[in-house]
């Protein structure tokens, strides 16, 4: 439990976060990277299934999406491991 000390970060008062919690913050955010790697392919294969059909391009856009899905999911990966080790 925390003591109840409060931290101003500009317009906001926010508690200080308790350490002996880090361990769980950073296990939720790991566990968090296989799913940003398997949905961003996903999703993109999705919206360039449908935009194929739209515009009639069949597998072109799926493929351009699923690439730009699976650049985002890396990238967002690697957002959250350098999240974690600067909490950890």
């Amino acid at each position: 439990m925390n003591n109840g000390t409060c931290v101003e970060y500009g317009w906001a008062k926010m508690s200080v976060p308790d350490p002996k919690y880090d361990w769980f913050r950073q296990v939720a955010l790991l566990t968090g990277i296989p799913m940003v790697l398997m949905l961003g392919p996903v999703c993109g294969y999705l919206i360039g299934h449908y935009a194929d059909i739209f515009f009639k391009t069949d597998p072109w856009l799926m493929v351009f999406f699923s690439i730009m899905g699976g650049i985002a999911g890396v990238r967002e990966m690697i957002r959250l491991i350098g999240r974690a080790n600067k909490n950890g």
